[in-house]
């Protein structure tokens, strides 16, 4: 399988965020404010949202707080999953929110929503 860092993986598409050296869904990683690890490359950090982490290899996986909550190898639904979590931060904050924030249940409500559009 390959890896999704790669310039011709499945999750290549152009972006707007012109980063020297980097793949499509490292600089989409870059849009969203994701900072890659020091001590692991392929572990990018959220400096927005608290515990988030995504890994890239030959799938994305999704982590809240070290706790897998979803993984994907489609640069749409990857792209999907960010906008949906940074809209739920922007709202909570927005809103002044103080319950603990949620990744899974952001994700959870994104594909309930889908499904009841879909019926």
């Amino acid at each position: 399988m390959e890896n999704l860092l790669s310039p011709n993986s499945s999750l290549s598409v152009s972006s707007a965020i012109s980063l020297p050296d980097s793949s499509p869904i490292e600089k989409l990683l870059a849009e969203y404010r994701f900072l890659k690890s020091p001590l692991e490359s392929s572990t990018y950090k959220s400096s927005r949202i608290t515990g988030l982490t995504v890994e890239i290899g030959e799938v994305a996986i999704f982590r809240d707080r070290g706790f897998l909550f979803y993984f994907t190898d489609s640069m749409e639904r990857f792209r999907e999953i960010l906008a949906a979590l940074s809209v739920a931060w922007d709202l909570r904050t927005d809103l002044g929110i103080q319950a603990p924030f949620s990744c899974f249940e952001v994700v959870s409500d994104l594909f309930r929503n889908e499904k009841s559009a879909s019926v």
